[in-house]
């Protein structure tokens, strides 16, 4: 089975870029991924390359999904953290499949009952 993945912001770092103020410049961000009832996720960090003026949209004027675009066309490991994330998205569902069992060959462990109270005379 396959993993569903969602890139959510963190923080924003800016910089004064040939005259442009407030050029996005850093993005942290984490990549989680879900799969039957399973999540991981990993802390990312990107830094984008600069605008030219032409393409430059004021930071004011951004939306998530500007940014979000900015971080799948500029972050060239996505592939790989998608594949890591996978790999331990299909450890965990394995793991969430198994259920524990006693050793038959060692007694069960004795219950615990509280201790009966002595009747008051």
């Amino acid at each position: 089975m396959t993993a569903t993945f969602k890139i959510t912001i963190n923080s924003i770092h800016t910089a004064e870029i040939d005259g442009m103020t407030d050029v996005v410049k850093q993005v942290s961000f984490d990549v989680q991924g879900s799969q039957q009832d399973q999540n991981f996720n990993l802390p990312q960090n990107v830094v984008l390359s600069d605008p030219n003026s032409e393409a430059f949209k004021p930071f004011s004027e951004l939306v998530e999904d500007d940014v979000i675009a900015w971080i799948e066309s500029n972050f060239l490991e996505m592939d790989s953290v998608k594949s890591h994330i996978q790999y331990v998205l299909d450890k965990q569902v394995a793991q969430a499949s198994l259920q524990a069992k006693d050793l038959p060959w060692q007694p069960a462990p004795a219950s615990i009952t509280s201790p009966t109270p002595n009747p008051v005379p």
